[in-house]
């Protein structure tokens, strides 16, 4: 039925995240939110060499600052295209220096409540390979 959502439409307009999602789509995007969706959008494409990879992931870092641009990435990885799985993939490649990235990317969002619960979604196989580079390589916060 064409009308089966209205109900929980409706009712999500009335909300407090709803009127700052609203002003916030009202407003056009700053040039430091345009670049950090077209980083995302580079990583998530096929083939970056490896140095340039190894680069991303670092600019990834030093732009996921705060809780409002951590939840930027998550909601940049919907489900629907193997939410982290495609990034948390890294933690197999063959540099050393992208997989340590990879870990500081996935440390960084276990920081806030919606990224943990991302990263538990993961299969085993990638979570079990996380866990052991976590313990292997320094936080990122020494390097």
């Amino acid at each position: 039925a064409p009308g089966a959502n209205a109900l929980r439409v409706h009712r999500w307009a009335q909300t407090p995240a709803f009127a700052a999602w609203l002003d916030h789509a009202s407003k056009p995007a700053t040039k430091e939110e345009t670049e950090f969706l077209g980083l995302l959008a580079r990583l998530q494409q096929k083939g970056p060499g490896l140095e340039d990879l190894a680069q991303m992931l670092q600019d990834l870092l030093d732009r996921a600052v705060g809780d409002a641009r951590l939840l930027q990435l998550l909601a940049g990885v919907p489900v629907s295209q193997g939410g982290l799985l495609p990034l948390a993939a890294l933690v197999f490649h063959t540099q050393p220096l992208v997989r340590q990235r990879c870990a500081d990317v996935l440390q960084r969002l276990e920081t806030i409540p919606e990224g943990k619960r991302a990263i538990c979604e993961l299969n085993q196989f990638v979570a079990f390979a996380y866990e052991r580079i976590c313990k292997q390589v320094p936080p990122e916060s020494s390097l």
